[in-house]
């Protein structure tokens, strides 16, 4: 199964980025310009990733994992539901930063132990 590593194709679907350097790619994005997660900071992309890696490796798939960050305004939910081959899952991410808000899903298969997003 082919895939892109998940951390790579987020910053492509707004689910994910690393770091100063991914905030910086984000930028280049022209679509993710009035998003939330084009207003994210450091602390608010540390705060999604953990709670993307918290939904993927939960035993009970539907449970919405929360953050939040009081101090920019952003804050979100990612829940993992069972995905349309063995071994995937799928992602809904709904963010908000203060009056932006937004919601995607992607698809994620576990390959070679780790998690990358497919396309369907």
């Amino acid at each position: 199964m082919r895939g892109r590593s998940f951390v790579g194709a987020a910053v492509a679907f707004g689910a994910l980025a690393a770091g100063s350097a991914a905030l910086a790619q984000v930028a280049n994005y022209g679509f993710l310009r009035n998003t939330p997660i084009s207003r994210f900071n450091e602390q608010d992309f540390k705060l999604y990733r953990a709670a993307v890696t918290q939904a993927l490796a939960a035993p009970e798939l539907g449970v919405p994992v929360t953050w939040r960050n009081d101090r920019s305004g952003s804050e979100g939910s990612v829940t993992a539901r069972e995905g349309e081959r063995a071994g995937c899952r799928v992602v809904v991410m709904e963010n908000r930063h203060k009056a932006l808000s937004a919601r995607s899903e992607q698809q994620l298969c576990k390959v070679d132990g780790k998690w990358k997003a497919t396309a369907g």
